[in-house]
């Protein structure tokens, strides 16, 4: 509008009249039309050349305020800038306003062409912190509002990304007087993720040249940095905790018996086919941790191999080899989780099954698993997982010898210290300790594990 240009002017001068056309409409501009959508907030603020008066104006425009909003400065009836900076208020509102502001100390300040003020930067930063100060007051419901609703996206945003959480500091989010969308939030996090991400790889690895250098790793940039990684982590085990959960669900969506391949079980634990023996780059190739968390990371002492389909081996074989310590060597299988097909079975159950593979172990070390080993010297170990009702009908059996005891704190879970046949002579015994898990007990067992992970992140409780 034109008196954007030459506000000052048309306000001082009763008798002034304006007849443009606009938008193919004749408009009159004149002083009493601009007075009635237009507020007035006078103001005095001491500066370099002493008190100041000015007159801030609020004129009403039909488009929203979104984000800063400049503050348009007039000299001697023109509109002029500031040679030193600007003048701005930020804050969203449906209702839209002009701010124009007048003084005579602008008039005493502007250039000869009347373009720019030239007066110093820190009387700008005080008139703009008293412009702050006196819309802050005029606009306060707004502002309330605003942060009300920016509280909701936080919310939502910690909810969504709680590995980002730790990158944002609520206050300055929630004081802000404008609405801060959940996309700006996440923005926001993911900047100082990225810069302290940064900090973290320029100076972890290089040597210590000063002490930031030395006190980074223990610095709260540091931990923000590791409780996001581990966050992701923890809620990948989340998501394949909720696919075991699926796994071992007796009906299906409509209600009706589902039944599950162990492939699908194998699968879900490790790759096929797989063998492990570092922990570089491996963690979406098994999720052993949801038997025990000290499946998590192997080694060249400390190896895992999954056998394919059709092999005439267990499914799973976990050994330690280390020259210093007793060797070892775990015998896992996995059952479908809706039905095991040698449950009870008279012929071989899924205990016999684990003996026997023990026994082939034992025999041929180097066949079995390419390990030269002397398997006299080895402590053998059977794992099983099946569903709950696979591992009664195995214990009431009439092939079950007996003796199995429960796992303490496990409501379907079992274990022996029991035996496997070296060669034909059955007085020639081999021990070896088989537990019997049931996939119930194994899913609430990871899921509290993981639920006690989070909670720590969250700092929910702290460890004494």
């Amino acid at each position: 509008m034109v008196y954007r240009n030459f506000f000052p002017f048309i306000v001082t001068n009763e008798q002034l009249v304006v007849n443009i056309i606009f938008n193919g409409e004749d408009v009159t501009v004149k002083k009493g039309n601009i007075e009635s959508e237009t507020e007035r907030k006078p103001f005095e603020i001491n500066l370099a050349e002493g008190n100041k008066s000015f007159m801030l104006w609020l004129i009403k425009k039909g488009t929203q305020m979104h984000g800063e909003n400049p503050v348009t400065c007039f000299a001697r009836n023109l509109k002029a800038d500031l040679s030193n900076g600007k003048l701005s208020y930020s804050i969203d509102n449906n209702d839209g306003y002009l701010l124009y502001l007048t003084s005579e100390y602008f008039d005493e300040h502007v250039d000869t062409k009347g373009e720019k003020i030239e007066i110093p930067v820190d009387d700008i930063l005080k008139i703009n912190k008293k412009i702050n100060e006196i819309l802050d007051i005029e606009f306060s419901s707004i502002i309330e509002n605003n942060q009300k609703e920016t509280k909701r996206n936080l919310k939502n945003f910690k909810k969504k990304y709680p590995s980002l959480e730790t990158f944002i500091e609520d206050s300055n989010i929630i004081d802000d007087k404008k609405i801060v969308n959940e996309k700006d939030i996440v923005q926001s996090a993911i900047d100082e993720k990225s810069r302290i991400e940064k900090k973290f790889w320029n100076q972890i690895d290089r040597e210590f040249e000063n002490e930031e250098d030395k006190l980074f790793s223990d610095s709260e940039e540091c931990y923000k940095l590791l409780n996001s990684s581990l966050h992701i982590y923890v809620k990948h085990r989340e998501s394949v905790l909720k696919r075991l959960h699926m796994l071992i669900q007796k009906f299906d969506e409509d209600g009706n018996d589902k039944s599950e391949l162990e492939s699908s079980v194998h699968e879900l634990f490790i790759k096929r086919g797989t063998t492990l023996s570092d922990s570089s780059n491996i963690n979406h190739l098994h999720n052993l941790w949801i038997l025990d968390d000290k499946f998590t990371t192997f080694s060249n002492d400390f190896k895992v191999k999954s056998t394919k389909s059709g092999q005439p081996l267990s499914d799973v074989y976990i050994w330690a080899d280390d020259p210093e310590k007793t060797k070892q060597i775990l015998i896992l299988e996995l059952k479908s989780t809706t039905n095991a097909h040698n449950a009870g079975n008279t012929k071989e159950g899924m205990i016999a099954q684990v003996k026997r593979y023990a026994h082939d172990f034992y025999k041929h070390p180097h066949k079995t698993l390419n390990w030269t080993v002397n398997t006299e010297q080895v402590q053998y170990t059977g794992i099983i997982l099946a569903r709950k009702s696979d591992i009664d009908k195995e214990l009431t059996s009439n092939s079950f010898s007996g003796g199995y005891k429960p796992i303490p704190f496990l409501a379907n879970s079992y274990y022996f210290e029991d035996n496997f046949s070296k060669d034909d002579n059955p007085r020639n015994k081999m021990d070896i300790r088989i537990e019997l898990y049931s996939f119930e007990d194994i899913y609430e067992l990871a899921s509290n594990r993981n639920n006690v992970f989070f909670k720590l992140l969250k700092k929910e409780f702290d460890i004494e």
